[in-house]
């Protein structure tokens, strides 16, 4: 286990930052391993972003036309250790909100309060966005950990999809969240 991820100070090594079109690389093998490791985790599948270009995830990570969009990464030191991204609405009448999406953290980096920190920037910076009134996000049905960060930064459920996805022959419902960018912040 790298032991910059492991340690008790492992929080105060992590630094957390845009991606930009370099890390593009990074982004991929990092998804593509967490697709792997958790592929109920995800509306995505690891065979169909193997057949993604390496330009796809630059254009993802960076779209000039879409400046509120972007991709957060964590670092510990030179180790991309987990990701999150937000995408805004484009449509005029759906402006006003947001997605959290590609939320993960390396297995090996779990339990030390890495998403929790993405998370937290990740609102942080929405809540900078003109006009942007809200961030909604699905989780799969039974990832109480990921229910639990997300509940802790205020994200209520307002509904179940059944079988939002299938994954190897397996139903499994996705929970709506969302979280009101204009209510006072968790825990605050």
């Amino acid at each position: 286990m790298d032991e910059a991820i492991a340690g008790p100070e492992a929080r105060a090594l992590i630094e957390i930052r845009r991606l930009v079109p370099g890390d593009a690389p990074a982004y991929v093998a990092f998804r593509l391993a967490a697709l792997a490791v958790h592929p109920a985790a995800f509306t995505s599948s690891a065979e169909e972003e193997r057949m993604r270009p390496l330009s796809w995830a630059e254009a993802r990570i960076r779209d000039p036309a879409r400046p509120d969009d972007f991709i957060l990464g964590a670092f510990a030191g030179e180790r991309l250790a987990g990701t999150a991204g937000l995408k805004r609405g484009v449509r005029p009448k759906e402006r006003h909100k947001a997605t959290l999406f590609g939320m993960a953290v390396a297995q090996e980096a779990g339990g030390r309060g890495i998403g929790g920190l993405l998370v937290d920037r990740l609102v942080a910076e929405a809540r900078a966005v003109p006009g942007l009134l809200q961030v909604g996000l699905t989780v799969s049905e039974g990832n109480a950990a990921a229910e639990r960060l997300y509940a802790a930064r205020g994200f209520v459920v307002f509904g179940r999809e059944p079988r939002g996805v299938i994954v190897d022959g397996v139903p499994i419902a996705k929970l709506h969240m969302a979280l009101m960018l204009d209510a006072p912040a968790a825990g605050g």
